[in-house]
């Protein structure tokens, strides 16, 4: 499936102060749940502050790459999405998560143990 079929949002218009974006979506397993994950155009990695409070944060951050016209179609991240287990509506319905990837704007999801191998979403043509 596309990730246009799992209604992402760009949280933030433009970047943050710390350079990055938040893009959302619903949960590749469950498709109820959203999800969010940091993204930029640098190599993925963390992003380092203290808060005002003085407390050390950090956000893990995926490196993101489109085709000229922006749009969900050519998105990929990497590395691959490791999204834990959740529960859903009064903690029933529990959703296993999903490991997976978005390249081309497909959504992939994880066979092997050593992410070298993925397969499109169930339920799709693709």
């Amino acid at each position: 499936m596309k990730i246009a079929d799992f209604e992402p949002v760009m949280e933030d218009r433009e970047p943050n102060e710390r350079g990055y974006q938040c893009l959302t979506f619903l949960c590749p397993a469950c498709r109820r749940l959203r999800v969010q994950v940091a993204i930029w155009a640098r190599p993925h990695g963390e992003v380092r502050w203290t808060d005002a409070d003085g407390n050390a944060c950090f956000e893990r951050v995926w490196n993101a790459m489109q085709g000229p016209h922006r749009d969900w179609d050519t998105l990929s991240l990497s590395p691959s999405l490791d999204m834990a287990a959740h529960k859903l509506s009064g903690g029933r319905d529990d959703c296993p998560g999903w490991h997976g990837f978005i390249a081309d704007g497909e959504v992939q999801r994880v066979l092997s143990a050593d992410r070298q191998t993925a397969e499109a979403v169930p339920g799709t043509n693709t």
